[in-house]
């Protein structure tokens, strides 16, 4: 098993531009994920619908072994609050396994 340290990472950013951020996960058991998700949620309601969600191959791609980029589109943030705060986490499945790398707090400007 893998030691897995998760990462608090708040994002700020203008509503409706585009975002990348890269991921590694080269400390895994394996480089290659199964499946890999972020989930946005709104910050008063966490186990809400989620206001976006990107899926391996549909807004997170492999850019190395071992490390993946997320990508957001304006499509995804037009429609947020400006100074609107949500809740994001990102989870991997590798191996039979299943971890959170990475959550904070999502941002509006």
């Amino acid at each position: 098993m893998a030691n897995v340290k998760k990462i608090i990472y708040d994002i700020e950013f203008t509503r409706g531009d585009t975002f990348n951020i890269a991921i590694d996960v080269s400390n895994l058991t394996s480089n290659d994920l199964i499946s890999a998700y972020m989930t946005c949620k709104e910050k008063e309601e966490p186990s809400g619908t989620a206001k976006f969600v990107k899926k391996l191959n549909s807004g997170i791609t492999k850019i190395s072994n071992g490390k993946y980029k997320i990508s957001l589109a304006r499509a995804d943030t037009i429609d947020l609050e400006v100074e609107g705060k949500y809740m994001y986490d990102v989870k991997v499945k590798y191996d039979n396994e299943i971890k959170t790398i990475m959550s904070g707090c999502f941002k509006m400007l």
